[in-house]
């Protein structure tokens, strides 16, 4: 996975109402709804997340893939994707989400779930098994069969900054009252949320209760901020820098991540529409 945006960042973009969120009183616990709206109204009027499902929404998850891995930050080798697509092994067996600037349609981030195949030695299917340690896998292996997936490929393109600058020139070329809304390039920070909410929908779409992931740690511990805890299973490991397998049953993640961060739950789950019953049963 890639690096999120610092949630203090996410904050100074925001207007001071959007984010009073106190619960001291009845006054003020009666405030958060319309606040968690407003955020999640403002992140779907400036992007939107989507499965990739057709050919042409993975061959473009593939070649913004190509820019991030390959070309921005260099983990993958650009002579060996000559079509300008990064693909690997473990794409056909991927749940592939995008998310693009809603004005633009451009696609600006993608991220996919891996699901091996429900054999008795299922997590031998996950990419992390590759280079993870004994003790790491070991406790991977108690995640259930089935419903368990790998997060991985997690991607933002560099250049979504000026996509969404674009998209404001755009905007305000037809919106007289484009200059009084907050501007898209403010809401940068929220790509990260959109991906997340992504994995989020597919998840409750393919009934997976169960991600693993390696991360660096200053992801995890901005992961954390944004109210998302996963739990460590062994030491770090050094995979193109040191990076932290872990893990975490998504009912209860989303659960805390609600009590702790609410406006980003907001955008996580879709004001709550992902976060149903269905998804807490299916944890059961």
């Amino acid at each position: 996975m890639g690096t999120l945006p610092s949630p203090g960042t996410l904050r100074a973009s925001l207007p001071a109402s959007a984010l009073s969120l106190s619960r001291s009183d009845d006054a003020a616990s009666a405030r958060p709804s319309s606040a968690r709206l407003d955020l999640l109204r403002r992140f779907d009027q400036t992007f939107s997340e989507a499965p990739a499902t057709t050919s042409k929404d993975i061959r473009d998850a593939f070649r913004l893939r190509y820019q991030v891995y390959c070309l921005d930050r260099g983990f993958e080798s650009a002579d060996a994707c000559p079509q300008g697509m990064e693909q690997d092994s473990y794409d056909d067996q991927a749940l592939h989400c995008l998310l693009r600037e809603r004005m633009t349609g451009l696609s600006i981030g993608t991220v996919r779930l891996i699901q091996p195949a429900a054999t008795p030695a299922w997590f031998a299917g996950l990419p992390l098994a590759d280079y993870a340690p004994q003790e790491s896998m070991a406790d991977i292996m108690r995640l259930p069969a089935g419903t368990t997936a790998e997060v991985s490929r997690f991607a933002i393109t560099r250049s979504a900054r000026e996509v969404l600058r674009a998209a404001d020139e755009m905007r305000a070329d037809y919106d007289a009252d484009a200059a009084q809304t907050v501007a898209a390039e403010k809401l940068l920070p929220y790509m990260s949320l959109g991906l997340i909410r992504g994995l989020v929908r597919l998840s409750m779409e393919h009934d997976i209760t169960h991600w693993c992931l390696a991360a660096e740690p200053s992801l995890l511990r901005r992961l954390r901020s944004f109210g998302l805890h996963f739990t460590n299973a062994g030491p770090l490991v050094d995979h193109r820098g040191l990076r932290q397998v872990c893990y975490a049953e998504l009912a209860p993640l989303l659960s805390r991540a609600e009590e702790e961060q609410p406006e980003f739950w907001s955008v996580i789950t879709d004001d709550g529409a992902l976060a149903s019953a269905d998804l807490a049963r299916n944890a059961a």
